[in-house]
């Protein structure tokens, strides 16, 4: 990526560069993957930019966010008959990689978001390994217990 003032010096440094890189370097450019545009709207591994209060921001890209969200959906797959012990191991072995990656971002929202729905998926899996009513009851039961407030209560 290469960052200049105007679209005409754009076009002008993108034409030097090809020109160095095919005829110097022999190498092939990809005129596909290349373009003169502005940063907020192109990505680069998995960032994007964007501009708030004058100032430039770092964002994750929407497709790294929609590629996360596809690998955990297969990790809380309820079709896949793990131990939920070793599904969470897979599922943090996947996310600590993840946000250790993209923790330079600007927007926490994205995290916040994923981890939402990484909860709901998860209590969608508990679910489904309650097989019976009557073990969804008392499994329900006993988390409540365990939540309920241990001080004095007011009697009438």
């Amino acid at each position: 990526m290469v960052y200049v003032r105007s679209e005409r010096a754009g076009q002008r440094v993108m034409q030097g560069i090809t020109q160095y890189v095919e005829q110097r370097l022999k190498l092939k450019v990809n005129r596909h993957k290349s373009a003169v545009d502005r940063a907020t709207k192109r990505t680069l591994l998995g960032f994007g930019f964007l501009v708030r209060d004058g100032e430039v921001k770092v964002r994750i890209d929407p497709k790294a966010r929609k590629r996360a969200k596809e690998r955990l959906r297969q990790l809380t797959s309820r079709r896949w008959g793990i131990s939920m012990e070793r599904r969470i191991r897979e599922i943090n072995r996947f996310t600590v990689g993840w946000t250790a990656y993209y923790w330079l971002a600007d927007t926490p929202t994205p995290f916040e978001q994923l981890d939402q729905w990484l909860r709901r998926r998860l209590r969608q899996v508990r679910w489904k390994q309650w097989k019976r009513i009557r073990t969804k009851r008392r499994e329900l039961r006993a988390a409540v217990g365990t939540t309920a407030c241990s001080g004095p209560t007011a009697t009438a």
